[in-house]
């Protein structure tokens, strides 16, 4: 029972180990840690370390069974959903769509709808499936970019890493916000509530805010993520007595009436624009460009109610 295969391009410069638990990723590691220190990982025929960097083309041999999947990814049970994406651009490297609300980034449980299995379609190389570089919220609406290569899914996750992205988004927030705010305050997960609060042991999360429009009860802010902290929008906002129209998670849990006579049904938040700068020269032509998703139908009509948009309108 054994396994040999080529490393591609997808995987050139990764480590040999990071390769093989994303190709299996349901041997344990301590399994698979106690082959390589035993010699059975070899790298064109000799004996490999864990972090030994791979290089294209480069043979590698394992002791066990070829793994079960369609390039990375299993396939969900009952097949994969062929369910339309919003696409905005495209092209070998990059995918960029607009994200319905109610939609997860990536599947909880095997064969969940989510982004990457209604990505799956949009793959350039059938042995490469497109690849989360960053996420969204379930409820949130909005642009996101997904990597349809190694190289690319590394250049990018090391961009969102090291803040060289600009994210804006559009949020409704109750009362009268000033015409321009920031909130820098440290946020802490508190992983058994699934909640996040304002708490100085916490990690440091900026957030920029811009007043567009309001109508005294209520705000449309755009808002410039300069850290990109677990629902920091959501928390930042409601620190500064600004929830967010829709949060009953963090904002106010006395406006559920109103909230159904507006017709909202999540916290009205939308990634508006991403924009890339400071990328590896294969993806320079990239830099500077502002991918923007349209509001969706349910952010627009709640605009349309508070009177922040003529009817009809999709901004």
């Amino acid at each position: 029972m054994s396994y040999q295969f080529q490393i591609s391009r997808h995987d050139d410069g990764r480590r040999i180990d990071a390769v093989l638990r994303g190709m299996w990723p349901g041997v344990p590691l301590g399994g698979m840690m106690k082959h390589f220190r035993k010699g059975e990982v070899r790298l064109e025929g000799k004996r490999a370390e864990p972090n030994a960097r791979v290089c294209e083309g480069q043979f590698v041999w394992v002791p066990w069974e070829a793994p079960g999947t369609v390039g990375r990814a299993e396939l969900p049970e009952g097949g994969l959903r062929r369910l339309p994406l919003e696409v905005i651009y495209k092209d070998e490297h990059v995918l960029v769509i607009n994200k319905p609300a109610g939609l997860l980034s990536q599947p909880d449980t095997k064969g969940e709808d989510s982004v990457v299995t209604r990505a799956t379609f949009h793959a350039s190389d059938p042995e490469y499936p497109p690849q989360l570089v960053h996420r969204l919220d379930r409820n949130t609406s909005g642009v996101m970019i997904l990597s349809l290569d190694g190289p690319t899914t590394r250049a990018l996750m090391e961009a969102f890493k090291v803040h060289t992205t600009d994210k804006r988004y559009w949020a409704i927030v109750t009362g009268e916000l000033p015409e321009h705010g920031r909130v820098d305050a440290p946020l802490l997960k508190d992983a058994e509530k699934k909640l996040v609060r304002v708490d100085p042991r916490g990690e440091r999360a900026v957030t920029e805010y811009t007043y567009l429009t309001g109508n005294g009860a209520f705000s449309l802010a755009e808002v410039h993520l300069l850290t990109g902290r677990t629902h920091q929008i959501r928390v930042h906002m409601n620190h500064i007595g600004h929830p967010l129209l829709g949060d009953v998670k963090y904002g106010d849990f006395g406006t559920k009436g109103q909230l159904k006579s507006l017709g909202v049904r999540r916290p009205m938040l939308h990634a508006r624009s991403l924009t890339l700068t400071r990328l590896p020269d294969f993806l320079s032509y990239l830099e500077g460009t502002a991918f923007r998703a349209p509001a969706p139908d349910d952010l627009c009509r709640v605009m349309e109610r508070l009177g922040f948009i003529d009817p009809g309108v999709r901004p």
